[in-house]
């Protein structure tokens, strides 16, 4: 999943008050949150074109980006 290549992802469901990286970790359970966190940290996951923190609290419709 998370290599060189760009992934989005579109948010289907109003997940109230889910935090990114929590989000992320429990799409992607191979990974850790540490290391989502650090993606996110270092702006390779971005939300709408957006740098976001970790406790960004995703909504319907959102593009997360990952490269």
């Amino acid at each position: 999943m998370i290599q060189s290549d760009i992934t989005s992802l579109i948010v289907k469901h109003d997940y109230k008050d889910k935090r990114l990286d929590k989000y992320l970790v429990s799409r992607f359970q191979e990974y850790s949150r540490t290391f989502i966190q650090g993606m996110i940290n270092n702006g390779d996951i971005k939300v709408c074109n957006r740098e976001v923190k970790n406790s960004y609290e995703i909504k319907k419709d959102d593009v997360i980006t990952i490269k």
